[in-house]
C-alpha cells in the first residue's frame, strides 16, 4: 500500500512538472499571415475612425443607427491578427529569447498604461472616445515593436 502512495505521488509530479513546461506559442508559419492581415484590417479600422460618413464618435453618439458589420469586422480582423502575430515562436525560440519576450510583455504593457493614464487626463469628449478606439490595440503593437528591437539588439550583441 505504502509503494502504491509513492507511486502516486510521483506521478503527479510529474505531471506538474509537464505541464508547466507546456508552451502556447504558435509555428513561426504564423507571423507573416498575422502580419498581413494586420497591414490590412489596420487600414480598414484607420478608414472607420476617420470616415466623414461615420457617426460612431459624431452627434448621433447614443441613438439607435443602423449601420454596415464593417466597422465589427475590421476591429475582430485586427485584434486576432495582431495577437496571431504577436503569439508566434520565433524559428530559434529558446530560454532567452523567451525572457526577452517576457520582458517585452511587460513594457509593453507598462508603457500602454501610461499612455492611457496621460490620455484620460487630458482628452474630453469624442477624442477621448477615438484615443479610446485606437488604444484598444496599442499593447500587441508595442510588444511586437520593442520584442523585435530587444531581439535585434540581443542578435546584433551575439553576432547571430
Amino acid at each position: 500500500m505504502h509503494k502504491c502512495k509513492v507511486y502516486i505521488t510521483f506521478a503527479i509530479i510529474n505531471q506538474y512538472i509537464y505541464i508547466m513546461k507546456t508552451n502556447y506559442l504558435l509555428p513561426p508559419s504564423y507571423k507573416t499571415p498575422g502580419m498581413v492581415l494586420s497591414l490590412l484590417f489596420a487600414c480598414g479600422c484607420l478608414y472607420v475612425l476617420f470616415s466623414e460618413q461615420n457617426d460612431l464618435f459624431g452627434k448621433l453618439l447614443y441613438k439607435m443607427s443602423i449601420n454596415n458589420a464593417f466597422d465589427e469586422v475590421c476591429i475582430i480582423g485586427l485584434s486576432a491578427s495582431l495577437l496571431l502575430t504577436a503569439f508566434s515562436r520565433e524559428k530559434d525560440e529558446d530560454e532567452c529569447i523567451a525572457h526577452l519576450r517576457m520582458q517585452a510583455w511587460t513594457l509593453a504593457i507598462a508603457v500602454n498604461y501610461l499612455i492611457l493614464i496621460v490620455g484620460t487626463l487630458s482628452l474630453y469628449s469624442s477624442e477621448y472616445l477615438s484615443f479610446v478606439f485606437i488604444n484598444m490595440f496599442t499593447i500587441p503593437v508595442l510588444f511586437l515593436f520593442i520584442f523585435q528591437w530587444k531581439l535585434y539588439r540581443f542578435r546584433k550583441d551575439n553576432h547571430e
